[in-house]
């Protein structure tokens, strides 16, 4: 009589015990059900047109802050020589439209490292000395030459920023400063050219394209 009892407890803990593991287990699932769905909306992909919108955004920040500081520039970039061998000169840009006067136009492509493509167009400015061969005589030169076009900048998006830009520039018109002037300047004047530099065709064409972007 007196072992019915601890038998009957016994049996009766046996049942009781599954049944509260149970009921904690299923708690605790509860519990982290809110936090697994935070941790999935934590790593969510944004879609291909907000990838794409945040994309343009950055090229646009980046075209905004160069023509800024272009215009920031002038006055230092007016004085600085370049060099190109084997001549010297004096170049600098302008964006007369400002810095929000830009179209952009970004495609996508099949590369899976640079996905996007992105060509910027604006109207743009060059002032440009002519070519020397001797330093302190193009440091000396200050008679720009003024080229009025269009500039592209070619962009690739890679690894979350833009890379480039490669620079086509169109020149609709060359001009040289007469008087205060500004008129068309005559082809004879858009080069210095050396004694010794050979004066054929072929080679004039090449200088003035890449002075003038023609």
């Amino acid at each position: 009589m007196h072992l019915s009892i601890p038998i009957r407890f016994v049996m009766l803990m046996l049942v009781l015990l599954p049944l509260t593991a149970c009921n904690h287990f299923s708690h605790n699932k509860a519990k982290a059900a809110p936090d697994d769905k935070g941790s999935q909306a934590s790593v969510a992909v944004p879609s291909p047109e907000q990838q794409k919108s945040d994309a343009e955004e950055k090229l646009r920040a980046t075209v905004r802050n160069h023509i800024e500081a272009a215009g920031a520039d002038q006055a230092e970039a007016k004085n600085r020589l370049e060099r190109r061998s084997p001549y010297y000169f004096k170049q600098y840009e302008v964006f007369p439209d400002g810095p929000d006067a830009f179209e952009v136009d970004i495609r996508k492509t099949e590369s899976l490292t640079s996905p996007l493509e992105a060509d910027v167009k604006m109207k743009s400015q060059r002032y440009s000395t002519r070519l020397h061969r001797d330093r302190e005589e193009a440091a000396n030169d200050s008679n720009f030459l003024r080229n009025t076009g269009t500039k592209t900048e070619t962009y690739r998006f890679q690894n979350g920023k833009w890379i480039g830009p490669h620079v086509f520039y169109v020149a609709e018109k060359t001009e040289e400063n007469v008087n205060g002037e500004w008129v068309a300047a005559k082809e004879t004047l858009k080069r210095t050219i050396a004694a010794e530099e050979p004066r054929s065709e072929s080679w004039f064409q090449r200088s003035f394209s890449w002075l003038t972007g023609r």
